[in-house]
């Protein structure tokens, strides 16, 4: 588009055109040589303006369509790193506080078993409990995988490829 205006602002100018030419059909041999200048004045004012201004207005609104989308790839980036901050918040709180939480509710369920005051059912529910939380632990680091690709293709990245 911004080529198509500077195209536009030349027209504006005059155009030279030099020739040569070598004849030997005449017999005077200062006529046999020719050179000539052309000059072609631009006159037509009202068109060139009117294409000046529509290829000034097709570069406006291609910086427009630019703009656009450098706003939208940054919304997008934006939102990616986000999602990704979240599921890397979500796995740490899962391994740093509810495994070992969960992982000591069991030691303490065995240790209530041996002394006889608590229940096998209780120990069965305490292992359940565990099993579910290791289970959404492991669904946590399989998203915190998906939200790096994401945001690795966001930055126009391969997933997994070091640049």
């Amino acid at each position: 588009a911004d080529s198509a205006v500077r195209l536009a602002r030349r027209e504006y100018f005059p155009d030279f055109t030099v020739g040569g030419e070598y004849n030997t059909m005449w017999e005077d041999d200062e006529h046999r040589l020719m050179v000539g200048v052309q000059m072609e004045i631009p006159l037509q004012l009202g068109r060139r303006k009117a294409a000046l201004d529509a290829a000034e207005a097709g570069a406006k609104s291609r910086r427009a369509e630019l703009a656009s989308l450098e706003d939208n790839v940054a919304a997008e980036i934006q939102m990616a790193r986000r999602r990704y901050e979240k599921a890397e918040h979500i796995t740490a709180l899962y391994r740093d506080n509810l495994l070992p939480a969960a992982q000591d509710v069991i030691s303490s369920a065995r240790a209530g078993l041996a002394a006889s005051t608590v229940e096998f059912g209780e120990l069965i529910d305490a292992e359940h409990e565990l099993r579910t939380i290791e289970l959404e632990y492991e669904m946590s680091i399989a998203d915190l995988s998906r939200r790096r690709a994401e945001l690795e293709r966001s930055l126009g990245r391969i997933p997994g490829v070091k640049p």
